[in-house]
C-alpha cells in the first residue's frame, strides 16, 4: 500500500505560492472540468477570461458555475464546468430531447424550455443502455398536476394537484365544506384536468335597520267654514322604528329577508286638516244678473263685460265648481281671500253677492286679467 503524506514544507510552499499570487494582484483559480482540476494564477477579471487563459472551451449546452460573466473577486476561486449530456424528457405523452449540462431534473426541464409547477412531479433516471427505447443519457419524466378551479363562497381559487378526488383536493388545500354548503359535484368524484368545482355557502344573519314610519292624515269638518276651506290644525311628522330582519345569504350575497321584530323608537304624529263644510246659501239664478248690475254700478265698471264673464265662467250659477274654482266668478279660494276683505265682502265665496261684489271690485282696480273669459 502506498501512502502519500503532505509534509509541512509542501503546505508551507503552497501557502507561500497563494500569498505571492495574491500579493501580485493575482487570484488562484481552480477549474474542474472533464474530470480534471486545472489551476492558474491569474489577474483575469472574469471567469470567462480565466477560461480563455487556460484554453478551456465551453460548448453549447455546457453549464458554467459560477456564470462566465462573474467577476473573480476572491484570492482563491473555484469554477465548475458540467459538460452537456443528452436527456430525453417525457411530458404527458410528449417526448422532448435536450443537450444540457444541468444536473437536476427540473433544471434539465427548464433548459428544454418547458414550464413546470411546484405540484408537478419531476423524476430522473440514468440510462446505461443507450440503445434502449431510443433514449440516451438521462431520462426525465414529468407527472403533471391537474389544474382545478374551486369557487368557494364566491372566492375563486386556482389549484394544481396530484390528488385523485374532490374531497382529497379540498383536504389538501385546507378548505372545509360545511353541512349547509351546496357542492356542484360529489365529494368522492374523481378529478379531471380543467375541472371547475363550485361550493355555495348558505348562511343567515340578523340585520337591524332604522326605518321611517309615515305620518297619516285625518280630516275634521267645520260647519262654520265654507266648502273649499282648508287649514292645517296639526302638522304631521314621520316617526322612526327599529326593524330586525333575518337575512338569507348565499356566498355572502343577500338572497332574501323577512321581518323578525319591529320596535317603535318615535311614534308618528298624525296630520289633522280642517275642511269647511258649510252649506252655501243659494241665490236664485235669476237674481245673479241683477247683483252683477248692482255692483257694476257701485264700482263704476262695465256691467255688460261683467255679465259676459259670469256667464262664461258659471252660467250665473253660484254653486258652480270644477274642484279648484268656486262660485259665480269661479274664484280660487286664495284669490278670493285676498280681495274679498278689500271689497268689504263676506268670507263665504259660495254666497252669490259676496262673489259678485268681489269680482266687481277687482275689475275696478284693474284685475280683470285674472279671468280668461272676456
Amino acid at each position: 500500500m502506498a501512502i502519500v503524506v503532505l509534509t509541512n514544507s509542501y503546505a508551507h510552499d503552497q501557502l507561500n505560492f497563494n500569498s505571492k499570487a495574491y500579493a501580485d494582484g493575482q487570484h488562484l483559480v481552480s477549474v474542474f472540468v472533464d474530470g480534471q482540476k486545472r489551476v492558474v494564477a491569474t489577474s483575469a477579471p472574469t471567469v470567462q477570461s480565466a477560461l480563455d487563459q487556460l484554453d478551456v472551451e465551453v460548448g453549447s449546452g455546457d453549464v458554467v458555475e459560477p456564470a462566465q460573466a462573474t467577476t473573480i473577486n476572491q484570492p482563491v476561486f473555484n469554477v465548475n464546468i458540467y459538460r452537456a449530456l443528452p436527456a430525453t424528457i417525457f411530458d404527458d405523452g410528449k417526448k422532448v430531447q435536450v443537450l444540457t449540462g444541468y444536473q437536476s431534473p427540473r433544471q434539465i426541464v427548464a433548459a428544454a424550455g418547458l414550464t413546470t409547477y411546484p405540484e408537478d412531479i419531476v423524476t430522473m433516471d440514468r440510462v446505461n443502455d443507450f440503445n434502449l427505447g431510443a433514449t440516451v443519457g438521462r431520462e426525465v419524466t414529468i407527472k403533471r398536476a391537474k389544474p382545478i378551479q374551486v369557487v368557494l363562497a364566491g372566492r375563486v381559487y386556482n389549484f394544481r394537484t396530484q390528488k385523485a378526488t374532490v374531497n382529497e383536493l379540498l383536504a389538501e388545500k385546507g378548505l372545509q365544506v360545511q353541512p349547509s354548503d351546496i357542492v356542484s359535484v360529489g365529494l368522492d368524484e374523481e378529478l379531471s384536468a380543467g375541472q371547475r368545482i363550485v361550493v355555495n355557502r348558505l348562511s343567515q344573519t340578523i340585520a337591524q335597520v332604522k326605518e321611517a314610519i309615515p305620518a297619516t292624515t285625518t280630516y275634521e269638518y267645520d260647519g262654520n267654514q265654507p266648502q273649499g276651506y282648508t287649514a292645517v290644525k296639526q302638522a304631521g311628522k314621520a316617526g322612526t322604528k327599529l326593524v330586525s330582519y333575518v337575512v338569507e345569504l348565499k356566498d355572502g350575497n343577500e338572497t332574501g329577508r323577512k321581518v323578525l321584530e319591529e320596535k317603535v323608537l318615535e311614534a308618528a304624529v298624525t296630520q289633522i286638516i280642517v275642511k269647511g263644510s258649510k252649506v252655501p246659501t243659494v241665490t236664485a239664478v235669476g237674481s245673479v244678473p241683477d247683483l252683477i248690475r248692482k255692483w257694476a254700478n257701485y264700482y263704476g265698471v262695465d256691467e255688460n263685460r261683467l255679465l259676459r264673464v259670469a256667464n262664461c265662467e258659471s252660467r250665473y250659477n253660484p254653486r258652480a265648481s270644477n274642484g279648484t274654482h268656486f262660485g259665480v266668478f269661479q274664484f280660487l279660494p286664495e284669490t278670493y281671500r285676498l280681495y274679498a276683505p278689500r271689497a268689504s265682502a263676506g268670507s263665504d265665496y259660495w254666497d252669490a253677492e259676496n262673489n259678485v261684489r268681489t269680482a266687481a271690485y277687482m275689475f275696478s282696480v284693474g284685475q280683470s286679467g285674472q279671468w280668461a273669459c272676456k
